[in-house]
């Protein structure tokens, strides 16, 4: 049974900056993009630094008010039943062949506190007071593959309706 919470949003590329317009409209769905694999003259370079970018997937909208455990199992739980790429000839478990095992890691960035200059701790917004994290999660995997299909899975995937 998977976690209840927030509705994830998986997602592939580079995220937006704060002051894009795509933000400033209030869209709140990660935008999925996926390198085309072109056969071109470029520089491979550039093309492994994009593989290298689809290894991370970022999941969004959980409630800030969910505990970060709840938010790994529920993406863990979610990735359970993605088998991944090279697990077909000799994987007798399922365990072993789903893309939750393959995750290297899943990072969900808490509130930190801000020291001034002077010292001082700065004080948390209001707003802010008593969320447990930011309200989304990075997902990382060994190879581009993986990733792709793991934000394939997670996108449009509810927790607790979000």
């Amino acid at each position: 049974a998977a976690v209840a919470g927030a509705r994830a949003r998986g997602g592939i590329g580079r995220m937006r900056g704060a002051g894009s317009s795509w933000r400033q409209r209030g869209l709140t769905r990660c935008r999925t993009s996926v390198a085309s694999s072109s056969s071109s003259s470029s520089s491979s370079r550039a093309t492994d630094d994009d593989d290298a970018e689809l290894r991370y997937v970022y999941v969004g909208n959980f409630d800030y008010f969910d505990a970060v455990e709840d938010v790994r199992a529920f993406i863990l739980d979610a990735l359970r039943g993605v088998v991944a790429d090279d697990a077909g000839a000799g994987a007798d478990d399922d365990a072993s062949s789903s893309l939750a095992s393959r995750a290297i890691s899943v990072a969900v960035p808490g509130w930190t506190e801000k020291t001034l200059a002077d010292g001082t701790v700065k004080p948390r917004k209001r707003r802010d007071e008593g969320k447990l994290h930011r309200g989304f999660a990075v997902v990382e995997f060994a190879t581009a593959g993986e990733g792709v299909r793991a934000a394939r899975a997670l996108d449009g995937v509810a927790m607790r309706g979000r």
